[in-house]
């Protein structure tokens, strides 16, 4: 087997860079946590940029994902963002906020239909968690607005 061969089959298995090269996990918990803070100064370049170093060195990271998502979600770069929830949510299925974020972006690109089955998603998930009631409540609003544009508040 060659070293490529090998390096497909540890990346396959589930292996990360950061594994790969013994990058302690703190290291890559600070470049999120500097992330968060250019996230929250505004700086959402260089927050995105630690963000996909992040996911790029450990392809595990929820959070990098959600993060890198929301990122690309306020640069309106909408397929991105789809990207990343969808790669968040495949990591924390029973999560609802990837599909709540997601349907934005549906809604943003013109897919009523994909925004309303994220946001069933979103609302399915969540009332199963109390500590999801607030957005259990925006996610069934908004469907609710989606579904019946006379509801809305405009």
């Amino acid at each position: 087997m060659t070293a490529a061969q090998r390096f497909e089959a540890f990346i396959g298995a589930g292996g990360s860079l950061a594994m790969l090269a013994e990058i302690d996990p703190q290291d890559i918990g600070a470049l999120y946590a500097e992330g968060n803070r250019c996230f929250a100064a505004g700086d959402m370049a260089r927050a995105q940029s630690l963000y996909y170093l992040v996911v790029s060195l450990d392809a595990w990271d929820y959070g990098g994902w959600l993060a890198l998502g929301i990122c690309h979600q306020r640069a309106a770069r909408h397929s991105e963002a789809l990207f990343c929830f969808a790669k968040a949510a495949l990591l924390r299925w029973r999560d609802p906020q990837p599909p709540f974020l997601a349907s934005y972006s549906y809604l943003m690109k013109g897919n009523r239909r994909f925004a309303c089955k994220a946001l069933r998603a979103a609302i399915r998930w969540s009332k199963r968690d109390s500590r999801s009631a607030e957005l259990h409540r925006t996610a069934v609003a908004a469907l609710a607005r989606i579904e019946d544009p006379s509801q809305s508040k405009d």
